[in-house]
Order: C-alpha cells, then structure tokens, then sequence
C-alpha cells in the first residue's frame, strides 16, 4: 500500500516516507548549530507516522470528511521509548506545546498526561518503512543537572526544528518552488565595513563625529573578541546603532557566527533602524528582515493552506525586531512563533535600550539570555545610555557582562547637550501656550490623549505636528521627514508627540517638555534636544499633570524619578541613573518574575508560560489603512484570503493597532459604527478614509460619535 502524507492540487502525491525523511534532514540541519542534531533528526522522522494508519489515509484521499488525530501516535510513541522532550514536539506540531499535566489528566484534555491516555488508530504499519528506533544514536543534550528552565528552552528549540522542518518540506511540495537564499553574513560584514568607509564614518570632519567615531573604533575592536555577554554604554547622540552594529558585524567574522539580530523596544520605530541598516548591508536583494508581524498564523490543516506562508522563520542574515516579538516567541508554544527559534542559535543579538526590558519579566528575560549565551553560542550585547546594573541576575545565572566602552564618565561629559528643569505640575494647555512661544520645540507625553491635547492648545496653523502610533508607520515616516526639513531649514516647527519619537529617531530641537516618567525615558526623550550642540545648551522642561499623576501606569517609575530629581539637580548623571534602577527595582522586588515564570518551569508547562508571558497586555486588533493606490491592492488581496510573508510585511506599512477584547475597547468602537471591515480575529480593513485624519492618523469613536480634536 502507498501511504500519502500530502496531495497537490494537481494530483500529485508526496508519501509519508519522503516527507518523514525531508522533515528529519532538514530538522537535523537546523539543529546542529546547538548540539541537538540526532534529536531533531528522530523527531522528524517519527512525527507523522499517525499518517499511517487506515483512518489518515481515508482522510487524505477524501474518503472522510471528519477530523484525524495523527499527531498523539508519535506522542505516545515517543512516550514509550522514554522520549518526553520529543513527545512534547510532536504533540505540539500543528496546535502547540501542550503543558505536562498530571496523573489525574482525562483523555480528552490536551495535556501530555491527557494524551498519553488517548485511544487513537493502528498505525503499526509503520513499521514496513521505518527503520527501528534506537535512542542510543542520540547525542548532544543531556537533562543531567539541566534546570527545567532549561530543559523547556531546549524543547522549545527541537520543536522549532520540527515545526520549520515540517511547513518547508510541506510548502516545498505543495507549492513545487523553494523559499530564496541569502547572502553568508561574512559578505555583509564585510559590505557594512566597507559602505563605514565611503560614508565617512572613519574619517570624521568634526569634533562631535570625531567622538562617535573613536566609540565606533572601540566597537570594532571589541568585536574581534571571544563569544559571550557585553553591554555597551554609550550617552544619547553617541551613535550606538551604528557602533553595535558594527561590533556584531566584527563579531560574525570573527567567530563565524550566522546573523545578526536587531532588538528594538518598540514597533513604532522598527522602520527607521531597518532603513538605516539596509543603506549598509543590502546589494540589490534585500538581505534584512523587518519582523513586527500584525498578524501571524499556525498550520492546523494538511492542505498546505497559504496562510502558514505568512509566517516568518527568520532565516534572513540580519533581523530587525521588537522586544515583544522575540521575548513572546522565546517563551510560546505556538508553532507561528516557534519556528524562528532555531535560526537565534548562533546569533549576535543586540538589545537596543536595554533599560527598556519590562520589569516584570527581568529575572526570567536575564534567565534566558543566559542561556543563549552559554548554551546555544550566542554573543549578547546590551546597548543603553541608561544602563541597568543587571550583574546580579547575570551572576546568579553564571555569567557576567563585559563592558566595551572605556572612559565612560568622560565620555557623558563630552556628549552633555541639555540641562533638565523641573518645572513641577502644569496642565497640557498651559504647556501648549508656552510652547506656541516658541519657533521650534517638542513635547512629549505619557499617553496619546496627552499629544492630542497639547497639539489641540497649539496655534491652529501648518507649524504644529502630531505624532503617535495612531499614524500608520509610512504616515509616521513621512511626517518624520517633514520635521527634519522643517527643523533644517528653520522654519516653525513645534510637535506634540508620545515616545514614538523618544527612541532611534534623530531629529534635533532647541528645546523641549517632558511628560514625568522614569529616568531613562527622560533621558530617551532629552536626546532629541540641542542632539548636535547647536547651542551651549538645550532646556529639556520636565512636568506632570494632576490627571498624570492619579495614573497607575508606570507609577512606581514616577515616584522613583522623583526621589532622584530631590537628590540629584542633573537627573542624566551616572550616579543619578544608577540610583534610579536601585530604587526602582529594590520597589519592584518580587515582581521582577511578577508571572513565577521560573518557579512554574518546574510543571513543564508550555501553554500555561506561554500565556503568562504577554509583555503587551492588552489585546490587539490591526487596523489596516487604504490609504494609497499601493495600499488599495494589499487590501484587495487581503480581503481574497492571501496571507503570504510578503504580503504581510507591505501591509504592516499600512496598519494601525487598537485594543481589543470588551465592548468599550477601540476595535469593538470602530465596529461598532461600521468603520471597520474585520476579516479574521488580527487583521481589519478600514472601509472608509474618513476615519483616518491627515493629522492625527485613527479616529476612534466614543459613545457612537467620532472623536473631534
């Protein structure tokens, strides 16, 4: 008999043999770089065989309409022969890790415990094509003296493994084509090292270049370096992005590292780094992955459904992504965000304001970062100008961060460009009118409805600008560039912004309001004053508001900035800074792990950690805009069902993202009033312009009525 695994719109056949035997070399493939080849290898090659059983095959050549569980025979399997981490992975390979469960566990429950429980068909004819399985050929892991901290990453890794392995043996057959190559990333580095050269990095015309350049010289140096932890601590306007980026680029060569991975805090400005990189490491095809998905989908079906081509595996040399994406992915159980998890093995990743990790995951975020490092050949480098003290988590994980710069006191100094006054409580017309006397300022707030009130107080003319992640990111970088050419040709300019335009963004202003927040925000935020030392020095004003301070969000941040204003007059010290972390995190205390992400390792709970570990609490819904020519065909094609990487990443060009999940949430308001079309539980399309001002990008309706500003 022939055993059928897929079948292609055209009629061909793929035998389970050949895509069990596809799925396990290229699993094994991925898995090398970190020790876990033989592992993965066994895992590919036994995670289908409920395929063999007469039940599947009726399925698959439309014999039976209803549902085939195939994937609990290689679980009980695996099971069997003593073999949890792969039980684990193939449970997980189309829905999931499931959690471990206990004893008392029913059958019909999804954890490994329930399943283990499970009558599910004969598939012992596997045994006429599969070779007999023998754990002794495995190598490369032991569980001996492995936290299951520790043990649940490398699950995590083999099953990325297995799930890559398995949608590109699939997508290879379906499709009939293979995903594109890249370029090695010796060629890049060697690219970024040179276009440094022709764009005048190594030979400065300045003294404030000259600076950045000596900082840039020392990256360098220090990427030729062994493999391991660093942090680079460098002062607002030191040119970090270009400095750790030459250092991973270094770091690659040096010690044939794969790629480099780009972290950044925010979605909202993930489009400026990746431009800025791309004038650097591209060559025609575009060698960086900008990776802030607005939607992402798992393969639940055997139809090779085109969905699951929207979701990235990072296979790109150089990646740009967010905070959220990399952390959510390192902990989930999902195969939409597992299967990128084997391409970090062997990766310089840089973490771009590192300050900016959410507290409330510090101890198990450090937990794993250690472990990339010590266990799957990873270098990390922490970037900040506000560094935390992290050596006291790193050490009690084994590890210590080494630090680049020398100098880093006379270094601040050099850099000072601004003097922070704290102007006490103010309202945000009173800072609007202040504001209006002046020919070029910024104010940046907490909130949205902060920038919108200030930019309501502001003269009603062509020089006040609102920015904020209401602007789809084209929208945001078009009025970014009408700010730089404002701001160069010193015209009026005065902009209410959130800390959209706090981080990586270079822009330069005379003068600036500051919302309250915690140090290293200010800071962030009075990097955007006199960047460039036009003037002896720049006013950075910092005030709160009665409402703002009635706020419980970052309220433990407030109160610490301000026991350090009361000691400290310049708040962008070195010592200034240090205090703050100590006092904050000392406040913090328990909450540092506030999920027990560590403690509830212990169960081997994938799902469960997976939904704790949400840095964005609020659900999501992404509103995309129609705004152009450009944009009217990706929503045509949206609308059709297509759901490819490409398309997504032009569509996230053109996407808004609003909370969601109660009937007084900015999703269920835009419903409400039929301003949106809403095509799956991620992705809605806008059905009219008038909902999107020029201005101020989304309108959100309050109490059935549009919002007016």
């Amino acid at each position: 008999m022939k055993y059928i695994a897929h079948i292609r719109d055209d009629g061909t056949e793929q035998t389970v043999m050949d895509h069990l035997k596809g799925t396990a070399d290229r699993a094994k493939e991925y898995a090398k770089p970190f020790g876990g080849g033989d592992l993965a290898f066994q895992c590919g090659l036994y995670h289908d065989i409920g395929k063999y059983s007469d039940a599947f095959q009726k399925y698959i050549r439309g014999e039976y309409n209803g549902r085939v569980d195939h994937s609990t025979a290689g679980t009980k399997f695996m099971l069997e022969n003593r073999q949890p981490i792969l039980a684990f992975c193939i449970a997980g390979h189309h829905a999931g890790i499931p959690d471990m469960g206990t004893r008392m566990d029913q059958p019909q429950e999804r954890t490994i415990m329930g399943r283990s429980k499970r009558h599910i068909e004969d598939y012992s004819s596997y045994r006429s094509e599969l070779p007999t399985f023998d754990k002794k050929t495995f190598s490369g892991f032991s569980t001996t003296g492995k936290t299951p901290f520790e043990i649940m990453m490398f699950t995590r890794m083999i099953f990325s493994c297995l799930v890559d392995a398995d949608f590109l043996d699939t997508e290879a057959f379906m499709s009939g084509t293979k995903r594109g190559t890249f370029e090695p990333i010796s060629v890049i580095a060697r690219r970024f090292m040179k276009r440094l050269e022709e764009k005048g990095f190594m030979t400065p015309q300045n003294h404030i270049n000259a600076k950045r350049s000596e900082i840039l010289k020392e990256c360098i140096e220090a990427g030729k370096g062994e493999k391991g932890l660093y942090t680079l601590t460098v002062p607002t306007g030191g040119g970090k992005t270009m400095a750790s980026s030459a250092f991973a680029m270094e770091h690659c060569v040096a010690n044939a590292i794969r790629r480099v991975i780009y972290v950044i805090p925010y979605t909202s400005i993930i489009e400026q780094t990746a431009d800025v990189l791309r004038g650097f490491v591209n060559d025609g095809d575009d060698q960086l992955l900008e990776h802030h998905s607005m939607a992402e989908y798992d393969d639940t079906d055997e139809n090779g459904r085109m969905q699951k081509l929207a979701t990235e595996n990072w296979d790109a040399p150089v990646i740009v992504t967010t905070n959220v994406q990399f952390f959510e992915s390192l902990f989930s159980n999902r195969t939409s965000k597992c299967r990128k998890l084997h391409h970090i093995a062997q990766s310089v990743i840089i973490f771009d304001e590192a300050q900016m990790l959410p507290t409330e995951y510090i101890k198990p975020f450090l937990y794993a970062m250690s472990c990339l490092v010590s266990e799957y050949g990873c270098t990390i480098l922490l970037c900040s100008a506000t560094q935390p003290d992290y050596h006291v988590y790193f050490n009690e994980y084994g590890i210590s961060p080494h630090e680049i710069m020398t100098g880093i006191p006379a270094t601040y100094e050099f850099f000072r460009r601004t003097s922070f006054k704290n102007d006490g409580e103010c309202t945000y017309e009173s800072i609007a009118a202040k504001m209006s006397a002046e020919k070029q300022t910024l104010c940046i707030t907490v909130t949205k409805s902060g920038a919108l009130s200030v930019y309501d107080g502001l003269d009603d003319n062509d020089e006040r600008i609102y920015l904020s992640t209401s602007l789809y990111p084209l929208h945001r970088k078009k009025i970014l560039q009408d700010i730089r050419r404002r701001l160069d040709g010193r015209m009026p300019c005065k902009v209410a912004a959130t800390s959209v335009i706090s981080v990586g963004v270079d822009i330069d202003f005379p003068s600036g309001y500051v919302e309250l927040t915690g140090i290293d925000s200010m800071i962030q935020a009075g990097g955007r004053v006199n960047r460039e030392g036009h003037l002896p020095i720049g006013i950075v004003h910092i005030f709160h508001t009665e409402d703002g301070m009635k706020r419980k969000f970052m309220q433990q941040e407030r109160q610490a900035a301000m026991l350090v204003q009361k000691k400290y007059e310049d708040i962008s010290s070195l010592e200034a800074i240090g205090l703050y972390f100590k006092i904050l995190y000392q406040a913090k205390g328990s909450t540092l792990d506030k999920e027990n992400i560590i403690g509830i390792s212990k169960e081997m709970a994938f799902s469960k950690t997976a939904d704790k570990v949400k840095i964005i609490n609020d659900e999501t819904l992404s509103i995309f805009v129609p705004a152009d020519e450009k944009a009217e065909e990706i929503a045509g094609k949206l609308r059709a069902g297509m759901r490819t990487r490409e398309l997504m990443r032009e569509a996230a060009l053109y996407t808004v993202n609003v909370r969601k999940g109660n009937e007084t949430s900015e999703a269920a308001r835009l419903d409400g009033v039929g301003a949106i079309d809403i095509l799956d539980d991620d992705i809605a399309i806008l059905k009219h312009m008038r909902w999107y001002d020029e201005k101020i990008g989304l309108i959100i309706p309050y109490g059935g009525q549009e919002i007016m500003w």
